[in-house]
């Protein structure tokens, strides 16, 4: 009976660890997922606000040039 109750514990214990391990990785990704998003978002962003500056600059040279 002592075997079983052991057994028992362990196998829920497992099943416990094994769950929450995958919440967790689940919740990982989707911070992870989240976060790379916001980046390229903020970067495709950063790169319109300042295309017109980059054209403008490479225009300028050219007439130099």
């Amino acid at each position: 009976m002592a075997f079983n109750h052991s057994f028992n514990h362990s196998f829920n214990h497992s099943i416990i660890q094994s769950f929450n391990q995958a919440i967790i990785q689940s919740f990982n990704h989707s911070i992870i997922q989240s976060s790379n998003q916001a980046i390229k978002q903020s970067s495709n962003q950063a790169i319109k606000q300042r295309y017109h500056v980059f054209i403008t600059i490479l225009s300028l040279l050219q007439k130099i040039a």
